[in-house]
């Protein structure tokens, strides 16, 4: 049920902003309100909250994100008055994830052991064979010191594992199954 609400009022968004040549702008504004909303405790607390009416929700809201477009901040309103704030960082995903399907924009999670620099990113990524390079990219890097070199690769349902802890645990288990020969 939760999705379906955040879904239909992203949906919504998204038809106003491509009527109104908003996008861009809007995309930019849902990122922010995600981000804080995720980095919030207590505002995401204040927006599930049944004791803070909805009127003191708007009046914080309203200065949280004082400097965003009058459309971003009647969408927000009308969030509010329709009791859906709780949906809010929701909402805001939804329609990042509706301009990035859009846009076919490819988000790639690279997990490596230590930190790359960009052009060592943009070799891996170059480089496989499901990534396709004529279209947009998206690139988040997580560093996971137990891979202890190597990397891993995702990309919407793929995921190409080059780590030495892959490695090491495939060892093991042609050890565990007498199955592994030493190369001489």
């Amino acid at each position: 049920m939760n999705f379906k609400v955040a879904k239909r009022y992203a949906k919504g968004l998204f038809d106003f902003a491509e009527q109104t040549n908003e996008t861009n702008l809007l995309y930019t504004e849902m990122q922010e309100i995600a981000q804080t909303i995720k980095d919030s405790k207590e505002l995401k607390n204040m927006f599930k909250s049944p004791v803070v009416d909805s009127k003191k929700k708007q009046v914080i809201a309203n200065q949280i994100f004082e400097k965003f477009s009058p459309s971003a901040n009647k969408f927000i309103a009308l969030v509010i008055q329709h009791g859906r704030e709780v949906h809010l960082q929701d909402i805001a995903q939804f329609y990042i994830d509706r301009v990035d399907a859009k846009n076919h924009l490819q988000k790639i999670t690279l997990v490596t052991a230590t930190s790359l620099d960009q052009q060592a990113i943009d070799s891996i990524v170059k480089s496989s064979s499901f990534v396709d390079n004529t279209k947009p990219i998206s690139v988040t890097s997580v560093i996971d010191e137990s891979l202890i070199g190597g990397y891993i690769l995702k990309l919407a349902d793929k995921q190409l594992d080059t780590s030495i802890k892959a490695k090491l645990n495939q060892i093991r288990q042609g050890f565990d199954h007498n199955e592994y020969e030493p190369t001489k």
